[in-house]
């Protein structure tokens, strides 16, 4: 789908009949329109959908298609036909697909519509020049651009930002599902869940006893597993919505660096200073706890110290240990025998009798030891207290020091702030709002993790059920025969499920590849860009610390990635369309999108863009897509744009938008050595009207 010309009458803006002549493929092949704000570069853009799919999607009445000034110059009575007719190549042939819509002028300047033959018809001239009208030209469009594929195509620079959020993702997993036609596959895998579901109503209708239990028990299965799905589709979605939040957030606060920087840094000094407070008192406690469990050993040394010297010295004097133990001298005494065997004669009974007397040395030796190993448990203790305690009194300490100096740092951060006048409030409130929004994907995030639990334990326990009544019926003949159709048709089933999640990898697949080689050639820039399995576009920065960190891109990180993106698109879409041209070429049948060389029109592209990516961007681009329009502001297309195209337009045009206004307010561009009206006052005029002027290069 080559763009060859564009041919506007009484469109929207333009008044009167304009042509664009598409630069085509090859070393030149930007088209460069450049426009005031307000000349209808927007209009353009709106004349492919319009033109290709009736739609306008800011336009209510379909009155507002013609162009005011063609209204206000047609006669009471006369007709006011505005249309559209866009002529395209594909190979050796040419389509052309035309829109009109007519109008009859009535007193008053209301318009009524007119009866016409042919509204939308697509014409298609082949290899050899003849040209036949298309029998069903709606089909033929959507097979030749899906509606749901042409905003990858056609779109608005700030329309860019949008694709390459988190909340993108089901549009970017919608456009990857109609890139592969699978709308058959879908079909089938939707008829047979019905056709399975049926199989289950005509079970349970003719199930009795455990059979019935069974079906039962299935059925309010497949009722929780449906409203777990909802719950789960609906955490997810809300997931996703926060996450579009934070990255619209995040892209404001990159936006305004300074202020961010030193907000960014005081909602850092604040939380330093509350971890250190926090710190502080925790330190502060354990302090108070170890002196309330252990503060009346502070002055055990000196207690414990006497009693023991007193210890050590009745151990030297031999006083303690006891050389006998009263136990034995009792034992020998009851006995009336020596240790030897001799019996006891009168000195030693006497002898016994007085070792029996200093039985007190023992009680002592025994009170004196448990002293000793009591004390020294408690001096021991002590030993550790007084450690902990200047541990604990060294961390409340520097705790306290911790606490000044970010109170310090904080104070010095909010003179700094005092009195600059960049947006504080509104920035102070992004970054307070960014900080909910984050609690509230933690929440999300949690909600999505249980709401999944839950759906699996369903699906689990409805397996089972279903195994079960499997092993039931399988005996009886009636039911027997109807579960083991149910059976193969969810095989079948869940076989094409399989096939239609594996083709969908192998394009996610390719798409990133092709992202990460167009980021090279394009953005020319250190980034590590992705298009994840989960159809969502990834970028990271280089940390401080070497590694690839998710960062919050800046508007022009965003519209690069989304640039990128696209031109993969593109990419797959030549490699369809070859396919397509072989399966045509063999006979086989040839899929809904057929795929082949496609164009790339953007409305200010590079607005938010800086110098580097202005100096790279462009020239990048047209390398790796065929065709490629540019529509700008000549604000936006001079300087760097222009030097790193100037080279490689093949065509070029400027809209020259008459306003009311005095001769004299009128406005010129310099454009390829040539000087052009860009804005005309006209004294009489009632409303804007845009020309088309074709440039010379």
């Amino acid at each position: 789908m080559i763009l060859r010309t564009l041919v506007l009458e009484n469109f929207r803006q333009v008044n009167g009949r304009a042509e664009v002549r598409f630069a085509p493929p090859g070393d030149k092949n930007v088209t460069v329109v450049l426009g005031q704000n307000g000349s209808g570069k927007t209009t353009l853009l709106n004349a492919f959908l319009w033109c290709l799919y009736g739609e306008l999607e800011e336009m209510e009445n379909r009155k507002e298609i013609v162009c005011h000034k063609a209204v206000q110059d047609a006669a009471i009575g006369g007709q006011v036909v505005g249309g559209v007719s866009l002529v395209v190549a594909d190979g050796p042939r040419v389509y052309t697909v035309s829109r009109r819509v007519t109008y009859q002028k009535l007193d008053g300047g209301r318009l009524e519509e007119a009866a016409q033959q042919r509204p939308f018809w697509v014409d298609i001239t082949d290899e050899k020049g003849v040209t036949t009208a298309a029998p069903d030209a709606i089909q033929f469009v959507q097979q030749m651009l899906p509606r749901g594929l042409s905003g990858f195509f056609f779109f608005r620079g700030e329309d860019m930002e949008d694709l390459a959020l988190q909340e993108a993702q089901p549009r970017l997993k919608k456009g990857v599902t109609e890139f592969l036609n699978v709308t058959l596959l879908d079909q089938a895998i939707s008829h047979l869940k019905t056709v399975g579901k049926d199989f289950g109503r005509e079970l349970a209708n003719i199930a009795v006893g455990g059979e019935k239990v069974f079906t039962d028990d299935i059925e309010a299965a497949e009722g929780d597993l449906e409203a777990a799905g909802t719950r789960l589709e609906t955490a997810k979605q809300n997931d996703l919505a926060l996450r579009g939040q934070r990255e619209v957030i995040e892209r404001h606060l990159a936006e305004s660096e300074e202020p961010r920087r030193l907000i960014e840094a005081r909602l850092r000094a604040e939380d330093r200073k509350a971890s250190s407070e926090k710190q502080e008192e925790e330190a502060r406690k354990a302090l108070a706890t170890a002196i309330s469990r252990d503060g009346f050993l502070w002055r055990a040394d000196e207690v414990f110290a006497q009693p023991l010297k007193l210890a050590e010295e009745a151990v030297k004097r031999g006083e303690i240990p006891t050389k006998i133990k009263p136990t034995f001298v009792e034992d020998l005494l009851e006995r009336g025998d020596c240790v030897c065997g001799r019996p006891l004669d009168d000195d030693a009974r006497a002898c016994l009798l007085k070792w029996r007397g200093a039985e007190g040395l023992a009680a002592m030796e025994e009170n004196v030891n448990e002293f000793r190993n009591t004390a020294r448990g408690f001096l021991s203790r002590r030993g550790r207290f007084v450690q902990d305690c200047d541990r604990l009194r060294t961390a409340w300490a520097e705790s306290r020091v911790a606490v000044r100096q970010a109170e310090e740092q904080l104070s010095a951060i909010k003179s700094e702030l005092a009195g600059r006048d960049f947006g504080i409030k509104e920035l102070d409130a992004l970054q307070k709002k960014l900080r909910v929004v984050n609690d509230d994907i933690t929440k999300a995030s949690i909600e999505v993790a249980e709401a999944g639990g839950v759906v699996a334990a369903i699906e689990g326990r409805l397996a089972k059920l279903r195994a079960d009544l499997a092993r039931l019926v399988k005996d009886n003949v009636k039911t027997g025969a109807i579960q083991r159709r149910y059976d193969s048709t969810e095989h079948v089933r869940a076989a094409l499920v399989a096939m239609r999640e594996g083709w969908l990898a192998i394009v996610q697949g390719y798409l990133n590849k092709q992202l990460q080689a167009n980021w090279q050639k394009v953005a020319q820039l250190a980034r590590q860009v992705e298009f994840t399995p989960e159809f969502q576009l990834s970028i990271k920065e280089l940390g401080p610390d070497s590694q690839w960190t998710t960062s919050a891109p800046s508007s022009a990180n965003l519209r690069v990635l989304a640039l990128c993106f696209v031109s993969a698109l593109i990419k797959l879409a030549k490699e369809i369309g070859v396919e397509a041209k072989q399966k045509a070429d063999a006979g086989q049948r040839v899929p809904m999108f057929q795929g082949g060389d496609y164009p790339l029109v953007m409305d200010a592209p590079f607005a938010t863009m800086d110098k580097h990516f202005k100096r790279a961007v462009p020239g990048g681009l047209r390398g790796v897509v065929p065709q490629v329009v540019l529509l700008s502001s000549y604000d936006q297309w001079s300087g760097e744009v222009e030097a790193a195209l100037r080279t490689a337009v093949g065509a070029a045009y400027v809209l020259e938008l008459h306003v009311p206004g005095k001769g004299d307010e009128g406005v010129s561009i310099p454009f390829a050595g040539q000087k052009f009206d860009y804005v005309v006052a006209e004294p009489d005029a009632m409303t804007d009207w845009t020309t088309i002027r074709e440039v010379t290069l």
